[in-house]
């Protein structure tokens, strides 16, 4: 199966029409700037709390989540076929790339915060803590591009393309962290997957999620014992199919092209 995305010769001149920035855009940070894990998620509320208050801005957030989902879709369309690493790009899909409002999941999350920094092994902390701070930081980049967006849709309209997405991209590129972050975006989405990996290796962790099952669904935390399951599951079948390392390079691969071509370097070749 093939995937390609194409820039046509005519965005060669998107430089010289970049974008002027909105008054008030969200500072994007490095990754460890966001913090523990409530802090960061602190981050996603206030952003969220802005989307409810600006139907306008909340639309093109949507819009804007809902293209780069099908981009994903598309760019790794082969991977979501594939009987090994499929699931995994499901996660990835569902779970860092989906248009899907996770504010339950988030609110879950926050609520046990402190709890789950002194009871789990450090090292599901540090992912825990990982995961809270890519959240925010996706987040972050995506409030940049839909603030950029709603205040230029008079002349990009209301239905996104490649290169207007481009266009916005690289009309933020100078933004103060901007750059770095999508970098950091990709690495810490490279991260977390192989830390999940890691964990199935640790004994006794997989029983131990189960056994919070039951109290995790009556104190009202189920989607966020859903997600630790999930996560769980699918990276311990993915490390016993030993094709961990090829599908986190093949994201890795294909998302350094992304960045390229958004910047426009280059174009991204077939996938087949």
């Amino acid at each position: 199966m093939h995937s390609r995305w194409i820039i046509s010769s005519s965005m060669s001149d998107s430089h010289s029409r970049l974008l002027s920035w909105p008054d008030h855009l969200p500072s994007v940070r490095s990754m460890s700037a966001y913090g523990s894990i409530a802090a960061s998620l602190q981050v996603v509320e206030r952003l969220r709390t802005e989307r409810q208050a600006d139907s306008n801005l909340a639309q093109f957030t949507q819009h804007l989540k809902r293209w780069q989902a099908a981009r994903f879709s598309q760019t790794y369309a082969d991977i979501l076929q594939e009987p090994h690493m499929g699931p995994a790009a499901q996660f990835f899909l569902t779970e860092l790339y989906s248009e899907q409002e996770f504010s339950k999941r988030d609110a879950q999350f926050a609520r046990i915060a402190t709890t789950l920094e002194r009871m789990f092994p450090q090292t599901v902390v540090h992912t825990a803590t990982l995961l809270a701070q890519l959240h925010a930081l996706s987040e972050s980049l995506d409030a940049c591009m839909a603030r950029l967006w709603a205040q230029h849709s008079a002349a990009l309209g209301s239905t996104l393309t490649l290169p207007n997405y481009q266009l916005l991209w690289q009309s933020l590129h100078s933004l103060p962290g901007y750059a770095h972050g999508r970098q950091e975006q990709i690495q810490a989405a490279l991260k977390l997957g192989a830390q999940l990996q890691r964990h199935t290796r640790v004994p006794g962790l997989r029983l131990m999620l189960k056994m919070m099952r039951a109290p995790a669904t009556a104190a009202g935390l189920l989607q966020l014992q859903q997600f630790l399951e999930r996560g769980f599951d699918t990276f311990a079948a993915l490390g016993k199919s030993g094709k961990v390392e090829h599908f986190l390079s093949t994201i890795e691969v294909r998302e350094q092209a992304w960045l390229k071509q958004m910047a426009g370097q280059a174009t991204i070749p077939s996938h087949d």
